[in-house]
């Protein structure tokens, strides 16, 4: 994973961008499930009096390309900063800006999620099929699940990977480097590389579910994993980008086409309480020739959305502005709390007689409006949120995300 070529200092905009943009589009995904046609069932707060299949589309399409971004811009800069602070300052700066948040933030958001449900079984008049489900659990005494690292699943499994590419990168693999110099020379290896993602989606749900269990769960090292060593490695070929642009009208318009297929082909239906019963025992786990259909479709739908929007926001967004600037230093705060908050937001809005995409605006924007006031009003001036050790000045000159997800140290966790 090594490579000693010198690298050329300076702020990588569009990296900042996209993954604010990504994190910001978690809040959206999330709020859409609430309302999600098939899926809000599942949705420990899904408001059954208003529904939507867009939002469903809408959520399924985001939730092909959205992490998988997050995770090949964390890769890039992870790269990126072992070679400007060396490993052990790479693992100083990982701990401080990944493990000390999630210490902080989890068993905080977890109590207000839990404060929420309660308040949700007593507010909401027509409980969705999942919390139907608790109440009957509750009422029989049955023991609580284990604890879930929830939706900051992405910092626990960011840890491990981080942890994994210290080890690797004192590696000197030329194959490994020779590898990814052919695989980046053309675009015809996107043809077949994405079958590599299989073996991860074949043996887990579909669509893929999020790896919250404090047990690592193999498959996210085989889908999240790889595309965060895709990442890793882009950082000597950021030229791929062009050769992606040549293409991009054929990724774009054969992503579509897949994502008709693949929607149609969701083993998701209307969740009532009777088929939750069935799943609570297990469930269904389709097998065989039509799971491998379904896991080779997902494979290569995340992998060209995922080029698709690099290449797009490369384009659209590389280029100094302010008020990109400041919606990159903000959206990791607001997705770590954005959770809690928007379940209050789409609880209280379940009493409601309002159309179903004003109950999305509200729970969505507001969730960002929230968290936007309380980063403004404090919480970017706070010693956790400011320049650290790395130093502000000098990692912006030198384009590093202190935290692996951006291209510049901005006034979150850095």
């Amino acid at each position: 994973m090594a490579d000693s070529r010198p690298l050329k200092a300076g702020r990588i905009y569009y990296m900042d961008a996209l993954r604010a943009l990504a994190m910001l589009l978690g809040v959206f995904f999330h709020a859409a499930l609430a309302y999600a046609a098939l899926f809000q069932g599942l949705w420990l707060v899904g408001d059954m009096r208003a529904s939507s299949m867009s939002l469903e589309v809408f959520a399924w399409f985001s939730h092909l390309f959205r992490m998988t971004l997050f995770f090949l811009i964390a890769g890039f800069f992870a790269h990126l900063l072992v070679e400007r602070r060396g490993v052990k300052g790479f693992l100083r700066n990982r701990a401080i800006r990944i493990v000390l948040p999630f210490v902080i933030f989890w068993p905080l958001a977890t109590a207000a999620i839990f404060f929420a449900i309660v308040w949700a079984l007593d507010y909401i008049q027509e409980l969705p099929p999942i919390l139907q489900l608790v109440t009957e659990a509750v009422e029989r005494g049955d023991d609580p699940p284990p604890a879930t690292t929830g939706h900051l699943w992405f910092l626990y499994n960011l840890t491990f990977l981080c942890a994994i590419a210290a080890v690797l990168s004192r590696v000197r693999w030329q194959w490994v480097t020779r590898a990814a110099t052919g695989f980046f020379a053309s675009t015809r290896h996107l043809l077949w590389a994405p079958l590599l993602l299989v073996p991860a989606l074949y043996s887990t749900s579909i669509p893929v579910p999020s790896p919250e269990s404090f047990t690592p769960q193999l498959f996210s090292f085989g889908y999240y994993g790889l595309f965060f060593l895709m990442g890793w490695h882009f950082l000597r070929h950021q030229g791929y980008l062009d050769l992606i642009d040549r293409r991009l009208g054929v990724l774009a318009g054969a992503s579509v086409v897949g994502y008709v297929v693949y929607f149609f082909r969701l083993p998701i239906e209307a969740f009532s309480v009777e088929v939750l019963r069935t799943y609570a025992k297990g469930p269904p786990e389709l097998t065989g020739w039509t799971k491998l259909l379904d896991a080779a479709l997902e494979a290569y739908l995340s992998t060209y959305l995922t080029l698709v929007m690099l290449a797009l926001g490369r384009r659209l967004l590389d280029s100094r502005n302010r008020a990109l600037r400041y919606i990159s230093d903000a959206p990791y705060w607001i997705y770590l709390v954005h959770l809690p908050l928007l379940f209050y937001i789409q609880v209280a809005l379940t009493r409601l007689d309002l159309n179903v995409w004003l109950k999305f605006a509200i729970s969505s924007l507001g969730t960002i409006a929230i968290a936007l006031a309380a980063y403004e009003l404090g919480i970017r001036y706070t010693p956790i949120w400011r320049d650290q050790p790395l130093g502000l000045g000098t990692a912006r000159r030198q384009g590093i995300s202190p935290y692996g997800i951006g291209g510049t140290l901005p006034r979150s966790l850095a």
